[in-house]
Order: structure tokens, then sequence, then C-alpha cells
């Protein structure tokens, strides 16, 4: 039971990432999240290419903690591994924001 519980996160959360790249690449705009080149709480702007750079970084992320999940549930050696550098790579994309 608790593998599919975290398996699940795993699946959504990379899901959720979707949402950085469609915004970065300007296919949607949500309310709270707003397009911007600027990164780090508006502080360094890295451009229109910057920004699609980052957006395709957070699809990345996307892939990985997807195929995570779906190793978890394999019962796989790697699901952790991948698991583990996707959440870091989600944090800090996060943080550049």
């Amino acid at each position: 039971m608790v593998t599919y519980i975290l398996a699940g996160l795993l699946i959504f959360h990379g899901l959720v990432h979707i949402l950085g790249f469609l915004i970065f690449f300007e296919i949607t705009e949500v309310d709270t999240l707003q397009y911007s080149t600027k990164v780090l709480g508006g502080r360094i702007d890295i451009g229109k290419i910057g920004i699609r750079i980052l957006g395709i970084i957070w699809l990345l992320i996307m892939i990985v903690m997807i195929v995570s999940g779906v190793g978890l549930l394999l019962g796989t050696s790697w699901w952790f591994t991948l698991a583990l550098w996707s959440t870091a790579a989600s944090t800090l994309v996060t943080i550049l924001g």
C-alpha cells in the first residue's frame, strides 16, 4: 500500500512540473505563476532563451520523476536513485523560480 502511495506522489509531483514547461514556453498562463525571464526572485534576467532552457529542464524533471514512480511500481532497483536526483533537481528549479 505504501508503495502505491509513494509512486502516486512521485507521478503526481512529476505531472505538476508540466506547468513550468508550459508557462516558460508561453503555452498557458496561470494566475499564481506568471511568465518572466527573471529568476531568483526577479534578481537575474536570463532572457527568453535562458527561460526556455529552464522550461526544458522542468520537462525533463517531469519525465524522470514519472519514470521513477513507474519504476517503483515495477519493483526496479533504480527507482530510488531517479527519485532522489529528480527531487533535488525539482528543489533547485523551484528555488530558481
